[in-house]
């Protein structure tokens, strides 16, 4: 149907004020459906069990010096390294 089969401007404007209607509202629905199944991925992806990093066994750390630690230039910290003074 063409717009010109309508005589008036009238009845041409109530045709395309229908047109834009319906045409925003299809876009509308269709938005709120992409939203709608993101949030549903959004959902099933948290309750997926989260994958947990194993530990590997540190290398046991190297001592200094003898005659370093003897003189009191490092001190023993925590028992995991040593620090100058």
């Amino acid at each position: 149907m063409r717009l010109r089969e309508f005589t008036n401007a009238d009845e041409q404007l109530g045709l395309l004020r229908r047109i834009i209607d319906s045409t925003w509202t299809a876009i509308a629905d269709e938005a709120a459906e992409q939203k709608k199944q993101r949030e549903l991925e959004r959902i099933e992806a948290s309750k997926k069990p989260r994958t947990t990093r194993t530990r590997t066994a540190s290398s046991p750390r190297r001592a200094p010096p003898a005659n370093l630690v003897d003189y009191g230039f490092l001190v023993r910290c925590d028992g995991c390294c040593y620090l100058a003074r």
